[in-house]
């Protein structure tokens, strides 16, 4: 099976098409993981292309966010119960940060007196996932696990909307007056017997990490941000601003229906794409009759119902954005179809290629990691669609030269 060699321009405007009989839209197929994208156009990626197709991807992810309704994560809530998926984003970011604690505590234990553990918390947002490490880390000082450990953290929370810094922000729908997220996460912070040292940072992944000098922090968390980002090159920049002893807690979705357009074409069906316009796919992309099950069929058990879980999601958030009014998707204010979704395996083999490990044998004698009661989980048993893990840097690490505008500097 070998797909027709096209420009990406040319997939686009074909797949723009198609989608017209679907009840979603199917956005730019620059959204998609980068390394999959040779399967929709026949054409490997090359590296001078890679910053174009992320800032594609980018802006077409702002665009989406800026139209989506304030509804839109109930939309997205409902989907994944009717879809069989009991833990959502809320649910990530508490096990995220369970697993942390653990982490945190055994890493402060090796620190030196005077010295503060550097937590980065990437695509904060409201603040939950920071807010529940601390809180779950007072808890156990009260009992004298641990006095005074908030102290001891240095934490920079990372949210573009924190650019934003109002005091209230406006329901576009209501027009009712709202807090915005710094609000939100300031008002929690608050909340806390003690206070951490705390900064939050309104900035992009990429343009913050260019201020931040080689091996800075001890510890980076991301709980369901990256996959609306589908160049994994953010692994490249984790490693270097992490510090030799530090550790990445990282949690998200993951599935590979977007692998290849075989795998889509039961999910073309789901959102009631036209017969003729599911044949006119199949011809385009040179897809014949069985073509999905043998890719599938090479497919671990955990990668069959992430694919199974992603497909029935994807028809029930298209139903919730349906059930919102046709007027909305006129707007273009629905959410669309293309995300940077990949397999697991392939995030691993990302994180592995930038110099981290998730090998279990080297998490044991992490000071951290050795103490978290296990290196992974799986949020829904037997699949790989939603997981939260830890690697540690490897011993074979890259050298990375100084970053002379470095406006954060290691100690």
């Amino acid at each position: 099976m070998k797909t027709p060699v096209r420009e990406r321009e040319e997939v686009n405007e074909f797949l723009t098409g198609i989608f017209e009989s679907a009840s979603m839209t199917c956005g730019a197929i620059e959204r998609i993981f980068v390394k999959y994208l040779k399967n929709w156009t026949g054409i490997e990626v090359k590296e001078d292309e890679r910053k174009s197709i992320a800032d594609i991807a980018k802006e077409s992810y702002q665009r989406e966010w800026k139209n989506s309704s304030p509804e839109t994560h109930t939309y997205i809530e409902e989907a994944c119960m009717k879809a069989g998926l009991k833990e959502g984003n809320k649910s990530m970011n508490a096990k995220l940060a369970q697993m942390a604690v653990p982490v945190i505590q055994g890493m402060l234990a090796e620190l030196p007196r005077k010295k503060k553990l550097r937590i980065l918390d990437i695509g904060a947002g409201d603040g939950d996932t920071t807010g529940e490490i601390l809180e779950l880390l007072h808890h156990r000082s009260e009992y004298g696990i641990m006095p005074s450990i908030i102290q001891d953290c240095e934490i920079i929370t990372l949210e573009p909307a924190y650019a934003k810094i109002e005091l209230e922000e406006t329901d576009p729908e209501t027009g009712e007056r709202k807090e915005s997220k710094i609000q939100k996460l300031a008002k929690r912070m608050r909340g806390l017997p003690v206070q951490p040292v705390w900064t939050p940072v309104g900035s992009g992944f990429e343009s913050f990490m260019a201020m931040v000098s080689p091996r800075y922090f001890d510890v980076i968390l991301s709980s369901a941000v990256m996959h609306h980002v589908p160049d994994p090159s953010y692994w490249f920049m984790m490693e270097e601003k992490l510090k030799t002893n530090g550790i990445v807690i990282f949690g998200d979705w993951y599935t590979n229906i977007f692998s290849h357009p075989a795998l889509l074409v039961p999910t073309l069906r789901d959102l009631g794409t036209s017969d003729a316009d599911i044949r006119e796919y199949q011809n385009y992309f040179g897809i014949s009759a069985g073509d999905g099950q043998r890719i599938e069929s090479s497919f671990t058990p955990e990668q069959k119902k992430s694919l199974e879980h992603m497909r029935k999601y994807i028809m029930h958030l298209s139903k919730e954005l349906a059930r919102a009014g046709r007027e909305k998707r006129e707007r273009d204010s629905d959410l669309l179809l293309f995300e940077g979704h990949h397999a697991h395996a392939d995030t691993i083999k990302a994180a592995e290629e930038a110099g981290f490990t998730a090998d279990k044998g080297i998490l044991s004698k992490h000071a951290g990691a050795s103490k978290a009661k296990a290196p992974v989980y799986h949020m829904n048993p037997g699949s790989d669609i939603s997981t939260v893990f830890m690697v540690v840097p490897n011993k074979k690490r890259k050298t990375f030269p100084p970053v002379k505008s470095a406006k954060i500097r290691s100690r």
